[in-house]
């Protein structure tokens, strides 16, 4: 309780005046113009503060001061931002080192150039400039450096900062059903959902949302005052009511905080950091290009991609490495793929879903350099990959790296490569996604359906040629309507109407197919609402003359039925969406047995495509064919 006197002592300091001599009118008049002041002084030393800890992994030392002045030096190329910043003097304080850097710089607003049309020359406007005030401030304790920036300082720091810090925190004092749950922000690793960011009404879990394939980016959430005072010291009298976190890759607390609450937080986030975490939000790591460690890693990931293609073209490799651009519709609906290196063009052709296709074209391999690694490096870093559509409209581009899509494993450590980024799994994920197939394939797995055996030295069109003299089935391979391939085969019986599609090999190249199921599911769903248009589409190419491999299919022996009769008759109940595949491993495996099988990409794919097909209400079958 502060009163009169101690109020006005402490507004004016160290100034001699004997207060008890003061009337005491006087006293209260003065004290009623100082309290609010004293007040002010108060409240302007506390601000809301975002809190960054910088990863030790990005530096070849550990040392407070090496650290810092590396990130600080001006004289590197990548740092010229950094110019004005000049170091500050500072306090001391027991336990903690600190540094604290500090710019203002005069810039030029981007509108004053564009205002000289109108204004006269005499006017201020002409010559308006801002004031840019930054600073950072670096904060050792035990083994972590933390930062706080304002300004651009945030821009400096940045190619440093952990990304996981905030949520790193949160994993460790939430619990995992923790129930208040405001937004969330994620990036899809796998698929065509880039990113989301959701907000959520009344209680939501982190166990409500499904974590295959995200990564969190951040996680702002409501939290027990009482987890603020045990955790991070905050005094009770200051918590009236339940604060938010917002946890990304910085941390920070819905409260207005001042320097020595600011330590009392990272002394007590660094012993929270020490402890094992409640759960673990992210299993799937992305390997940012930031940081000498992570540089290194990248390198040395993409010398062991290289590798992998270099044993593959000399005959030494699998084919597990699958082709795909990042829009993976447009590629996969594109009529004519063009190979070039640089402007020089290399060669054409109809499919390139996996780097057999480009392997068995002579004019591409010629253009390749395999003798050595380094120079089969240097030659396939130049190719590049266009698609077409029918009327030679190009689609996509990009170079045939980015096209790669593949696990590699690294001191024992799995690794995706999708898009150009490369992905750490970590063990947790791999165990659930074995976990969540097996129950698939106990639910799901259906070889009743396709009893042929698949002869192994020919592909997918040949095999679902076999079916060509079947009246119970209907050939549809390569028969597109609307630029969409409503499936391989088409199986009807008295009470099910199963839609297939044929893949061969059990590897990354399923994420491919799975997207042309949930494509053709979808248009099948939209056919249903407006009578069918696109299998009455199919049923008039089915009864029409055709020449070459197509007439093969359109005289094929049909059901006594029409597609569209068929589909008449059937309820969604009735109609299952299948994925049949012949597993190419040279040993004999069976699915039921998962953890045999290593494409983690294939394993989440059809775990996401059965989550699609369910919600889209058709049913879902998985068939593992037979091989001689």
């Amino acid at each position: 309780m502060l009163t009169m006197q101690t109020v006005i002592a402490k507004a004016l300091g160290t100034a001699k005046l004997k207060l008890t001599l003061l009337p005491k009118p006087m006293l209260k008049t003065l004290a009623a113009g100082l309290v609010r002041s004293v007040i002010d002084m108060e409240e302007t030393e506390k601000m809301p503060i975002t809190l960054y800890r910088l990863n030790d992994e990005a530096f070849n030392f550990k040392e407070f001061d090496k650290m810092v002045d590396w990130v600080m030096d001006a004289d590197r190329e990548q740092n010229k931002q950094l110019v004005g910043f000049k170091e500050q003097e500072v306090r001391t304080f027991d336990g903690f080192y600190l540094r604290l850097f500090y710019s203002q710089k005069t810039r030029k607003p981007v509108w004053r150039d564009f205002l000289t049309g109108v204004a006269l020359p005499s006017s201020k406007i002409i010559n308006a400039s801002n004031e840019d005030a930054s600073f950072i401030a670096f904060i050792g304790y035990n083994n972590n450096l933390f930062a706080i920036s304002g300004g651009q300082g945030n821009f400096i720091i940045q190619p440093y900062i952990d990304q996981n810090f905030g949520l790193d925190i949160i994993c460790r004092i939430l619990p995992q059903n923790h129930n208040a749950i405001k937004s969330i922000q994620d990036v899809g690793v796998f698929g065509s959902i880039l990113g989301t960011e959701k907000f959520f009404r009344g209680d939501y879990r982190l166990d409500d949302e499904e974590q295959f394939g995200k990564v969190y980016k951040s996680v702002i959430s409501g939290i027990d005052k009482q987890i603020i005072i045990d955790e991070f010291g905050f005094p009770s009298s200051e918590l009236k009511r339940n604060p938010r976190i917002l946890a990304k890759s910085s941390f920070q607390i819905s409260r207005s905080i001042d320097f020595d609450n600011l330590l009392e937080i990272i002394k007590r986030t660094d012993s929270i950091l020490a402890r094992n975490p409640n759960f673990i939000l992210n299993k799937i790591t992305h390997i940012n290009r930031r940081g000498i460690v992570n540089k290194q890693l990248i390198e040395t990931l993409n010398i062991e991609l290289i590798q992998y293609l270099f044993e593959f073209f000399t005959g030494n490799g699998d084919d597990a490495i699958n082709i795909c651009h990042r829009n993976i519709s447009k590629y996969l609906n594109a009529i004519c793929y063009e190979v070039k290196a640089h402007r020089k063009h290399i060669c054409s052709l109809e499919t390139i879903d996996n780097i057999i296709h480009l392997a068995n074209n002579s004019d591409f391999v010629i253009n390749i350099n395999l003798n050595s690694v380094d120079e089969f490096r240097e030659s396939i870093e130049k190719i590049s990959i266009l698609s077409f559509d029918e009327e030679g409209n190009q689609l996509t581009k990009a170079y045939l790296l980015e096209h790669c899509h593949g696990e590699l494993t690294y001191n024992n450590t799995v690794y995706f490569f999708l898009d150009g980024e490369w992905y750490r799994i970590e063990d947790e994920f791999i165990d659930g996604l074995n976990e969540e197939m097996s129950n698939l394939i106990a639910e799901n797995l259906d070889n009743s359906i396709l009893t042929d055996v698949f002869d192994l030295s020919v592909d997918e069109k040949d095999f679902n040629q076999q079916y060509l003299n079947d009246n119970s089935v209907f050939v549809l391979d390569k028969v597109i309507a609307d630029g969409i391939e409503i499936c391989d085969l088409l199986k009807t019986t008295s009470n099910q109407l199963y839609i297939i599609h044929v893949k061969k090999g059990f590897n990354n190249s399923i994420r491919e197919l799975t997207s042309q199921v949930a494509l053709s599911a979808n248009t099948l769903l939209w056919d249903t609402k407006k009578r069918y248009p696109h299998v009455k589409k199919l049923d008039s190419m089915l009864n029409s003359s055709k020449t070459g491999y197509l007439s093969t299919i359109y005289n094929q022996a049909k059901p006594s039925q029409t597609l569209l009769e068929i589909f008449n008759k059937k309820k969604f109940a009735d109609i299952t969406f299948c994925l049949a595949f012949v597993d190419t491993a040279t040993s004999d495996r069976d699915i039921k047995d998962i953890r045999a099988f290593h494409s983690n990409i294939a394993k989440f794919s059809i775990i996401e495509l059965r989550r699609k097909i369910k919600g889209l209400g058709f049913n879902f079958k998985l068939i593992q064919l037979k091989r001689p």
